[in-house]
């Protein structure tokens, strides 16, 4: 049997061509029309989607997130784009009490480890290649990423891996097993008590949990 996969876009039903704009605004209007106001489940990758609600009421579901929200309100999808969306509010927060080449170097290495993790996740980077393509030790990164996200660095690792398993077991009617192979866990079972462990859930109850919701 053919496994399904979620189709990947530049924009919705567009694929990518070269020399894209890098910033595209439209009105949500003006392409959902076209798919009669159904939008199947995709990604983009390399692009980061802010919707803006300017007035009125909206229900939002994001991966396991669902809440009603009420404009002027902005809807930041993906979990980079979130990331770097607070890690820019609290340098604005910070930037108005410290002034400085040092806090602006240690956002900076931030931000590029997050965009290493998202390129980076699936294939497991151990964090010494993470903390060596950022020219930094091991124990540094750690304490680099505990000051701006009061975590641990694997933490952080694993929070992104177990965002896109989450994503995949909803959206991906694939085995668990065969989902595990393409989140990089050579074992299944490793991989479902990984998951189990982050969650409180197995894939296989997370995946039930969220079909019932639907």
């Amino acid at each position: 049997m053919k496994k399904p996969v979620i189709p990947t876009f530049a924009l919705y039903g567009e694929t990518a061509t070269p020399g894209q704009e890098m910033l595209h605004i439209e009105e949500v209007q003006s392409r959902s029309r076209l798919y009669h106001w159904e939008i199947e489940p995709h990604v983009h990758h390399g692009l980061y989607q802010v919707l803006w609600v300017q007035q009125g009421a909206a229900e939002v579901v994001l991966d396991e997130w669902r809440e009603a929200v009420h404009g002027p309100a902005a809807i930041v999808a993906g979990w980079l784009a979130r990331a770097v969306v607070w890690r820019l509010a609290q340098a604005r927060a910070q930037g108005l009490q410290t002034q400085g080449e040092r806090a602006h170097r240690h956002q900076a290495l931030f931000t590029r480890f997050l965009l290493l993790v998202e390129q980076h996740f699936l294939a497991h980077w151990p964090l010494e290649r993470y903390a060596s393509r950022l020219g930094l030790s091991t124990p540094r990164l750690n304490r680099l990423v505990r000051a701006e996200r009061g975590c641990s660095a694997l933490e952080l690792v694993h929070e992104r891996l177990t965002r896109e398993a989450c994503r995949r077991l909803i959206y991906i009617a694939a085995p668990a097993a065969s989902l595990a192979t393409e989140l990089g866990f050579e074992d299944p079972a490793y991989f479902s008590r990984f998951f189990k462990r982050r969650t409180g859930m197995s894939p296989h109850r997370y995946r039930q949990a969220h079909s019932a919701q639907d």
